[in-house]
């Protein structure tokens, strides 16, 4: 199953516009969106980390990650993203 998982991500990475920029992003996003449908929540996971190295001031990346970890069972992990998008909103 991994191995099946590191095949996608390497099809939406390779398939990603390569140009740092908005649509890149964009497509990142959708492409984890389209993951979380599917069930993939790994997938969607994987490919919201490879953004989130990309663009790590971004607490919407953060707040999606919460949610695909904690649709996984992975509660205090969801917490610590949540936690990071509320101090990059500057929140408490």
């Amino acid at each position: 199953m991994e191995q099946e998982i590191e095949a996608q991500l390497e099809k939406v990475l390779t398939e990603a516009p390569q140009e740092k920029s908005r649509e890149r992003f964009s497509y990142f996003m959708n492409e984890s969106h389209y993951s979380e449908m599917g069930g993939s929540y790994s997938l969607a996971e994987k490919i919201l980390l490879h953004l989130l190295k990309e663009n790590p001031a971004n607490p919407a990346i953060y707040l999606n990650l919460a949610l695909m970890v904690s649709a996984q069972g992975r509660k205090e992990e969801a917490e610590g993203y949540r936690a990071k998008a509320r101090d990059l909103l500057g929140m408490e």
